[in-house]
């Protein structure tokens, strides 16, 4: 009896300690600039992981917690994954954490993580490329990136996404040519504008690529220059700057009470507008709308207009506009203004006929005369209807006639699949294909068999299919 409650016992104990089990799990060394995961695991019936908010002063973040279900001992207990990410820019130790398992206190082991500088991959085959158009930029003025990726003999890429702290971004085009020595390029051109002074740096840019080697698809990571542009800070109380011209009109000088004053404040020039959003209009005794803003870019000269609806029962007076800028070329604080109106309100609907006043050329506001008219509501569904009828009609015979004129592009997965050499490259190019019809599923499950297929007769079958389920 005592011998077998003896190994009953012994059991007992080899079992405890899977009940408490904890690891945490790192990599040696992260590149510079990118993120630095880790993940902590602990298994047992009642897991408590401390909360981590940062090592040697840089913040923690907790990016995925994952618990399952799992047997110990014939008894169901759990494993909790926490998966972190920091942001360090120095080599870091990661250090051991206290983790409560089963009212036990269970310790991860500490982990060194070199951090590895990054240098622009210099490849025969690859060359991925950052350029600005200037050097040195004063806060909110825009700068233009181009980004370029030339390369040769490749399955597969993908450039990772542009963001760098400090700048809004925003994509201008892409276009796409075939170097004389045969490469192919696609270059991407953002417009990038400083919100901070300071020497700040573009890091290198990151592309995955895909090569065939020995009959073997292998990932490769590619990486750009990196950049750095001298921002200044503008004079204070400025957010303009370059070069503008500033024009005020509006649609009548006398109106009757409750009517609409339209007031058209258009702005010309170079430089960052997109800081003319802010631009605002208050009249005392009114009540002001905003209802439109337009902007158009025309090679370099850009315009900026913005429509204002004033009402009013009294008379009012639409005040100057003033604009203040930092001019560039002459680095001076340069003033705008338009012209001021005065608007006559007739009461209770009493505007007169008297005859309109002739304006001087030379002077900054425009007449506009608007028409208005009456629809019912019937001719309103109506003309709504032929609308939307005439427009279905128009795309239908749109898509016709493009369909008879323009020659059908081949898929570029056909032209991917022609390329292909071996039976294991077009099994692995074919597999996340799976599922999508029966006869091509069979097709692929061929390929990942161990006895000879006929490649060069498969390979045409899979393409044929191919055609027929993307075209």
């Amino acid at each position: 009896m005592l011998n077998k409650l003896g190994k009953q016992l012994l059991l007992l104990l080899m079992a405890l300690p899977l009940s408490a089990s904890v690891k945490m799990l790192a990599p040696d060394h992260f590149m510079e600039g990118e993120a630095l995961s880790f993940q902590v695991i602990a298994r047992g019936f009642k897991v408590k992981i401390p909360q981590i908010e940062s090592i040697e002063g840089y913040s923690v973040e907790n990016i995925k917690t994952s618990e399952e279900t799992i047997i110990i001992n014939t008894r169901r207990a759990n494993k909790v994954t926490k998966t972190y990410r920091m942001f360090a820019k120095k080599s870091i130790v990661i250090p051991s954490f206290a983790i409560e398992i089963d009212d036990t206190c269970v310790k991860t082991k500490n982990k060194k993580v070199e951090l590895q500088k990054i240098t622009k991959t210099i490849s025969d085959n690859f060359d991925l490329q950052m350029q600005l158009d200037k050097t040195d930029a004063y806060i909110g003025e825009e700068s233009v990136l181009s980004v370029t990726f030339a390369y040769k003999d490749l399955e597969d890429y993908s450039l990772s996404e542009v963001d760098f702290s400090d700048f809004l971004l925003k994509e201008l085009g892409t276009k796409e040519w075939i170097r004389a020595d045969g490469h192919r390029v696609e270059e991407i051109r953002y417009s990038l504008t400083p919100q901070a002074e300071g020497r700040l740096i573009l890091p290198p840019l990151k592309a995955e690529v895909e090569v065939l080697k020995s009959g073997h698809t292998r990932k490769i990571s590619l990486f750009s220059n990196k950049l750095t542009l001298n921002v200044t800070a503008l004079p204070k109380g400025l957010s303009l700057i370059g070069e503008y011209q500033l024009n005020a009109s509006i649609n009548r000088q006398s109106v009757n009470a409750g009517e609409a004053v339209t007031l058209v404040l258009t702005i010309e020039g170079v430089g960052n507008m997109d800081n003319l959003d802010a631009l605002d209009l208050h009249i005392p005794g009114t009540m002001v709308y905003v209802k439109s803003v337009q902007k158009r870019q025309d090679n370099t000269i850009a315009q900026y207009s913005k429509t204002f609806e004033i009402i009013s029962d009294r008379n009012f007076t639409i005040p100057a506009i003033t604009l203040h800028y930092f001019d560039k070329t002459s680095q001076r604080k340069k003033t705008i203004q338009s012209r001021a109106f005065d608007i006559e309100v007739f009461a209770n609907n009493l505007l007169r006929d008297k005859p309109k006043e002739k304006l001087d050329k030379d002077e900054v506001f425009k007449e506009i005369t608007y028409e208005e008219e009456r629809i019912t509501g019937m001719e309103r569904l109506i003309y709504f209807l032929i609308g939307i009828l005439s427009s279905m009609v128009f795309m239908f015979m749109y898509k016709q006639f493009k369909n008879k004129t323009q020659p059908k592009k081949q898929p570029e997965l056909i032209q991917v699949l022609k390329k292909i050499k071996t039976q294991d490259a077009l099994f692995k190019k074919m597999v996340p294909h799976v599922g999508r019809d029966k006869d091509l599923d069979r097709l692929i499950y061929r390929l990942e068999g161990v006895e000879a297929v006929d490649f060069k007769e498969i390979k045409k079958e899979i393409i044929q299919k191919v055609q027929m389920l993307v075209c």
